[in-house]
């Protein structure tokens, strides 16, 4: 299995407008073959 994993640093204030496109592309690149899983993870601040 492989697992790839991509760290994107974005300007500040543009989370939530990066994710809306990002969560659009979901439904394609989970109908690729061999997709399993495909989602966004995110960091939160721990102090």
């Amino acid at each position: 299995m492989i697992h790839v994993i991509a760290a994107i640093e974005l300007a500040p204030g543009t989370r939530e407008a990066y994710l809306a496109v990002f969560r659009k592309r979901i439904p394609d690149v989970r109908a690729e073959k061999g997709c399993i899983e495909y989602g966004p993870a995110i960091d939160s601040q721990t102090a």
